[in-house]
């Protein structure tokens, strides 16, 4: 009987249903007499009521991760939102990352379709969404920059992303467009400006670290896979880029520096 409460108060299309024609809806639940008497004693008003309170419970906890993309366009994203609870109905916890996410992949989805948004709202949408999952994934190694001096990484070892590290390529600078959208403004156009963007999670604060490197830096951290050895990663970029004068040198000083900031670690 639980499960079918919990569908009745989180799916309108189940409850609604359930109204017109209960026996053919809830013949799948196995229920007793009782029970099912229970159902259909059940206050229309209290239960509509309840239903409401759990979705704008939910669309608060989203609006919050999200809120300078929604802000952009706040009716459309009320109704993107709703869309959202159809779609995705069953939702048990106000504090479900993954529920959080998955909205994050609709908005970036939807609006990246859509020409009533701005052209650099899929980008913000992704950036949100991972600048989120940062914030809610608790690393099993500190990501933090270490405090002493590390060995210099050497062209024999292998290295790896840290955990609770992500990366990505963006056509627009998101960190601007968030932090101006954020102080009040409403830009309704950006120049492409193509950013390669590191979150790391901060062990000081929830808030997690979002830094900007370089096309290079990029590439590299492409190819770290705790297979290859900073040799076989500096030998494909070679291959890709043609000869680099001190290739190697530039490789292991980029190699080095993720380490000392907490992005990379070694693996022998």
């Amino acid at each position: 009987m639980q499960a079918c409460l919990a569908r009745i108060y989180t799916d309108e299309c189940f409850r609604k249903l359930a109204r017109i024609d209960a026996a053919a809806t809830l013949r799948r639940y196995d229920l007793t007499i009782d029970e099912r008497r229970a159902i259909d004693a059940l206050d229309h008003r209290m239960v509509d009521f309840f239903a409401r309170s759990l979705i704008n419970k939910r669309r608060r906890v989203t609006a919050s991760a999200y809120a300078s993309l929604l802000s952009l366009r706040p009716a459309l994203a009320d109704r993107l939102c709703a869309r959202f609870c159809d779609i995705h109905p069953a939702w048990t916890s106000a504090c479900n990352l993954d529920d959080v996410v998955n909205f994050g992949l609709f908005m970036e989805e939807s609006v990246r379709s859509s020409e009533r948004w701005p052209c650099f709202a899929g980008d913000l949408a992704r950036y949100l969404r991972m600048h989120h999952r940062t914030m809610a994934t608790f690393p099993t190694h500190h990501s933090d920059a270490v405090s002493s001096p590390h060995p210099a990484i050497t062209l024999r070892q292998r290295v790896a992303l840290k955990d609770g590290i992500a990366t990505a390529v963006f056509d627009y600078d998101v960190l601007a467009l968030d932090a101006t959208i954020t102080d009040g403004s409403s830009p309704e156009k950006a120049t492409p400006n193509r950013q390669y963007l590191i979150f790391r999670q901060a062990h000081e604060s929830s808030d997690p670290a979002v830094f900007r490197v370089s096309e290079a830096t990029m590439a590299v951290l492409e190819l770290v896979d705790g297979r290859r050895t900073m040799g076989n990663i500096a030998d494909e970029i070679r291959r890709r880029f043609g000869t680099v004068e001190k290739l190697e040198v530039d490789v292991l000083n980029i190699t080095n520096q993720l380490v000392h900031v907490g992005v990379l670690r070694s693996l022998n």
